[in-house]
């Protein structure tokens, strides 16, 4: 999907500031291009951080320093790509520019899929599951059963019926 440049700056402009501080840390600290150490590779991160960082200065001194309201229309206040690139300078030209824009708005797209996808509670029974499935397989049934019985209290508790199941077959074989 290509991706154009109002598409980024308004998909960064609608983020909360929970959500920019969730992207600033997972992109400093948990990316697949942080733990690689190569030079073109921290050259990359530090232009996809460079122009996350121009676009939301522009965004910010568009609307005065202002927060934006929910509902409020992202495409008001302007995008000046020209500008950006003054600022980014000789950390890109002008043939990557587009690939690192379409890179920068799936990261910060994976970014909120995983922090959301985290925070609910059916990944958070899933995950519980998982991990009791895990320790029932190498012979831990002490830790297994404790687990999934906070795994069955959270599933009932938010009414994942269909985890509930996955539960109580868990619990079934662990007996």
């Amino acid at each position: 999907i290509m991706t154009t440049s109002d598409d980024l700056f308004n998909l960064i402009r609608s983020l909360t500031p929970a959500e920019k501080k969730v992207f600033k840390m997972y992109f400093s600290g948990n990316s697949a291009l942080s733990n690689n150490t190569s030079g073109n590779k921290r050259k990359g991160e530090k232009t996809y951080m460079a122009l996350y960082d121009a676009m939301d200065r522009q965004i910010r001194s568009a609307s005065g320093g202002k927060k934006s309201r929910p509902g409020e229309d992202p495409s008001s206040g302007g995008y000046d790509e020209a500008k950006i690139k003054k600022q980014l300078g000789d950390s890109t030209d002008a043939r990557s520019f587009p690939a690192i824009k379409k890179y920068l708005f799936h990261l910060i797209l994976d970014t909120l899929r995983s922090y959301y996808t985290e925070r609910s509670p059916d990944f958070t029974v899933q995950q519980m599951i998982e991990k009791a499935k895990i320790l029932s397989e190498r012979q831990l049934p002490t830790a297994a059963w404790k687990l999934i019985q906070k795994a069955k209290q959270e599933a009932l508790k938010n009414e994942l019926f269909p985890e509930a199941l996955q539960v109580f077959e868990i619990e079934r074989k662990i007996i």
